[in-house]
């Protein structure tokens, strides 16, 4: 026989020997319910007062020793179970699953966390003091600077400016278009190591925008909220006639058709803009990205084409001639810039090349396509004339 005396109950507590297993769980739990320093550090489990218990069942204990022996033995079964170190524990839903919370409750309390930690979060603010709509402010804005940040990022000029090679650069802007393409398969296989089973079902569920319990978790936002917004995104996505928000307007000319790369040092968006550089290159054409910005709406900035001089260039296609967005971007720069020139080209008024001049750009590593691109490109220049 073995007897147990728990010092917050005068009584005895007498065990048969043979059932160990069942006096371990039941001293685990009398334990764990009557001593509020088990409740009060939240450092503890089940799994580990029954490995401290077991190797102490005859020996004298005070909370303090409990403490560390349990911290240690937890630690332990965490690194064994999740291979999780100590310092990470509070970042790892298996330390709240041991700690009694279902594995959705641990998962729950592991985002909370992260949110608390993130400046991309409004939780992150509200902690730090700021009221619900000052949050969302404070988000939006940090969206906008790492989107500015990727953005760079995926042109090929951000990585040639640190002296790699073209080859090296290519490679290097491929790995950040894979690391930031969270929605494609080679993203979730590579980097996640998702098979093609679970990226099936993530895609179902994390891209399902007319859910309104994912809309609810993703947007932090109430039920209702959730459902009142899928029934508007449905609403408006499934609009005809003079309803549908591209009523009477053309289809883009060209659409997917634009063929963006390098030549030289020069980034294209488009043939035309290839087009117009051959043409004035003898003319110190410059491009006029870096050297000038406008902001033409609340939260939305515009840089134009190539410099000539003292004159701005902007090409449009024909349906964005006279697009109100465009006359918006115009303006702003006008305003901007009064000293200089600014000259709209469409598109179609810019001489193409000769055919031989642009294969001969391609054969001697002038001309370079985007990898996307360039199955498209090599069925428009067989048609090319």
């Amino acid at each position: 026989m073995i007897i147990y005396r728990h010092r917050n109950k005068p009584e005895n507590i007498i065990f048969d020997s043979i059932d160990v297993k069942d006096i371990i769980k039941e001293i685990t739990h009398l334990y764990a319910l009557s001593n509020p320093m088990f409740i009060q550090f939240g450092d503890l489990s089940l799994t580990a007062l029954n490995i401290f218990i077991i190797n102490n069942i005859n020996k004298s204990f005070n909370d303090n020793k409990l403490i560390k022996e349990c911290t240690k033995a937890l630690n332990e079964v965490l690194k064994v179970n999740y291979q999780c170190k100590p310092s990470s524990k509070f970042l790892n839903y298996g330390y709240y699953i041991e700690c009694g919370h279902s594995e959705e409750e641990a998962k729950i309390i592991v985002s909370n966390i992260q949110k608390s930690r993130s400046n991309r979060c409004v939780e992150y603010w509200i902690n730090k003091g700021f009221t619900n709509e000052e949050a969302l402010i404070k988000v939006n804005q940090v969206q906008k600077q790492y989107a500015e940040k990727s953005a760079e990022k995926l042109s090929l000029d951000y990585w040639l400016k640190y002296g790699l090679s073209y080859d090296e650069a290519i490679i290097k802007q491929k790995e950040y278009n894979l690391k930031i393409a969270s929605s494609s398969k080679e993203h979730l296989k590579q980097i996640n190591h998702k098979s093609d089973e679970e990226i099936e079902q993530i895609r179902k569920v994390r891209y399902n925008t007319r859910d309104p319990q994912i809309c609810a978790l993703r947007h932090n936002i109430s039920i209702d909220d959730a459902k009142a917004i899928v029934k508007d995104r449905i609403a408006r996505s499934t609009c005809c006639g003079t309803k549908n928000g591209m009523y009477g307007h053309k289809s883009p000319l060209r659409s997917g058709a634009a063929y963006s790369g390098y030549y030289k040092d020069f980034y294209f968006r488009s043939f035309s803009e290839y087009c117009f550089i051959k043409l004035h290159e003898s003319e110190d054409i410059h491009s006029a990205e870096d050297k000038f910005k406008v902001v033409w709406k609340e939260g939305k900035t515009y840089r134009p084409d190539f410099i000539i001089g003292d004159t701005i260039y902007e090409i449009k296609c024909d349906y964005m001639l006279d697009n109100d967005e465009t006359k918006l971007k115009l303006k702003a720069l006008k305003e901007m810039y009064p000293e200089y020139k600014i000259i709209l080209v469409p598109a179609k008024s810019i001489p193409k090349p000769p055919k031989e001049i642009v294969l001969n750009d391609i054969e001697n590593g002038n001309l370079r396509i985007v990898e996307s691109k360039m199955k498209k490109f090599k069925q428009f220049m067989e048609k090319y004339k």
